[in-house]
């Protein structure tokens, strides 16, 4: 978090650093009252004579990811969903905004996405269909 500074932070910094240099070199005192025949430096001035930032201390520019992302919601979209059973379910509220954010940027049903992720789910771990068909043999012998 030390590594982590604000803009306010750096302006600090530069003020102290260039009021430094100019109390080194006599013009300004180091707490910024002018001296003998000299003005005091304004932070305006400061700031338009500074060098650009090192390429280290820019931020990298956000981009969007270069993942599945598009691919799985293409996938979503073109997922049959041909159930006519009803269910309803309890879902966490973060979850429900979730999807309904998901409605509005991409036109996805909740619905579509609850189905999509089941049968998904379903798909990946088929050891659970094998172990609900033996769990109801087991009952009923």
């Amino acid at each position: 978090m030390s590594g982590i500074k604000t803009l306010a932070d750096e302006l600090r910094q530069r003020i102290r650093d260039h009021d430094a240099t100019l109390a080194e070199s006599g013009t300004i005192s180091h707490n910024g009252v002018k001296s003998k025949d000299q003005t005091k430096v304004s932070p305006i001035q400061l700031e338009s004579n500074s060098v650009e930032p090192s390429p280290e201390k820019i931020p990298p520019k956000r981009s969007r990811k270069k993942d599945n992302t598009d691919e799985l919601l293409e996938q979503i979209k073109a997922f049959p969903n041909k159930g006519s059973e009803k269910l309803l379910i309890r879902l966490d509220g973060r979850d429900v905004q979730l999807l309904k954010q998901l409605k509005l940027v991409s036109g996805i049903d909740m619905i579509q996405v609850i189905a999509f992720s089941l049968d998904n789910f379903l798909k990946s771990n088929p050891g659970l269909k094998e172990y609900i068909k033996q769990s109801l043999l087991n009952e009923f012998k």
